[in-house]
């Protein structure tokens, strides 16, 4: 494979965020190619397999646009080809989402669903379900959390996180709508509002013993570690209603309010020209080089929203390792303090034995001196006699 400006096709069957894969591989200097034609694919140095929707239906539309083979022939051929979210599921041999499935057979395993709620075994971590993102690696297990001043922090970063989710699938469904036809684009100005609608309820739903940390700035939790008034660390909440969570590219609100339509979405929230996404006649160039524009303003909308969330949610974090350190430095000194107490304990009982056994001592050297003081005097009795 060339060094220098190689050439990359990537697979093109209807599902997918094909827009921003190729705007990634520009950026790094590659020659993309976005095709639904096995010929394409065999003539590319590398390959990659988008995918974003349900496994059969992914299957299905390979299927369709007959691309099963020339994928299978590639990887046989040793020629790279990467498989981008679905489309990495895709290389599996089955999937086990809504129903068995089968796959490309190109990596021998299975996919299979994460132990939600619903579905784990009893005592097994239970995981969110989609799971979409980053993941945090925790040392202590929910039971340990529960109870704690860190559950209420806790419960705020998961919220985060998912918010942080949601707001990558707007950005998917987006790019989706690039591809898309008038009816299609339609269904996707939906979805975009009731995404918008889920922000909104998770935010109010975000709290722990009637504390919420992401509805307001007015929130605030305090911390005192010792009786000292400067011993203590505050933590003030942020606002990520619908209102004040969306940003322009500028970082500042775009103040969306009518989130109850998708019209009050698309052009409020997102910037559209026009209030429905299927408004734009993609048979006219200007008019589709007028969506793709503001589809990229959308985007890079929706990119300032997730880095404002992901610079808010590093500072919770930061705040639940200062407690965690302090938790687990208050745990220690317990114990110390407890080690020492017992250590006293055992000083004063040594300290009341030694006091005993001086008594009982004195108490046999008495009885000692008088019965030597008994014999002496039968002695001097004894002269006499």
């Amino acid at each position: 494979m060339a060094l220098r400006d190689p050439k990359i096709a990537i697979v093109d069957y209807g599902l997918g965020n094909l827009f921003s894969i190729e705007r990634a591989c520009q950026h790094a200097g590659m020659k993309v190619t976005l095709t639904g034609r096995g010929a394409d694919l065999q003539a590319a140095e590398a390959v990659l397999l988008p995918g974003v929707g349900a496994f059969a239906d992914a299957m299905e539309a390979l299927r369709e646009r007959q691309l099963i083979q020339p994928l299978k022939d590639l990887a046989g051929d040793g020629k790279p080809l990467i498989g981008i979210c679905l489309g990495l599921q895709l290389m599996m041999s089955e999937s086990h989402e809504f129903g068995v499935h089968a796959g490309l057979g190109l990596i021998e395993g299975t996919v299979e669903r994460l132990p939600g709620d619903e579905t784990a075994r009893p005592g097994a971590k239970r995981l969110k379900v989609p799971q979409v993102g980053w993941n945090r690696i925790q040392r202590l297990t929910p039971e340990e959390w529960d109870g704690s001043i860190l559950a209420g922090l806790e419960a705020a970063l998961k919220a985060s996180d998912a918010l942080e989710d949601l707001t990558g699938q707007m950005k998917g469904v987006i790019d989706s709508a690039r591809s898309g036809d008038a009816t299609q684009r339609a269904e996707f100005g939906t979805q975009l509002k009731e995404l918008a609608q889920q922000l909104e309820k998770l935010v109010n739903d975000a709290s722990y013993q009637g504390l919420n940390l992401l509805n307001s700035t007015a929130s605030k939790l305090s911390v005192r570690f010792s009786d000292k008034a400067t011993s203590k660390l505050d933590i003030d909440g942020v606002d990520f209603n619908s209102s004040a969570y969306f940003l322009n590219t500028a970082g500042g609100a775009v103040g969306a309010t009518l989130i109850s339509t998708a019209e009050g979405v698309t052009s409020g929230v997102l910037g559209f020209d026009t209030q429905m996404l299927s408004a734009y006649n993609f048979d006219n160039a200007l008019a589709l080089a007028s969506f793709n524009a503001r589809a990229d303003v959308a985007i890079a909308r929706l990119d300032e929203t997730i880095s404002n969330l992901q610079s808010k949610a590093a500072t919770l974090a930061t705040n639940v390792a200062i407690l965690q350190v302090r938790s687990d430095f208050t745990a220690e000194y317990i114990g110390v303090l407890e080690s020492g107490a017992g250590k006293l304990t055992v000083a004063d009982l040594n300290e009341e034995g030694v006091n005993l056994l001086a008594l009982q001592t004195r108490q046999q050297l008495g009885i000692q001196a008088l019965s030597f003081a008994g014999q002496a005097e039968q002695s001097i009795l004894g002269l006499f006699r």
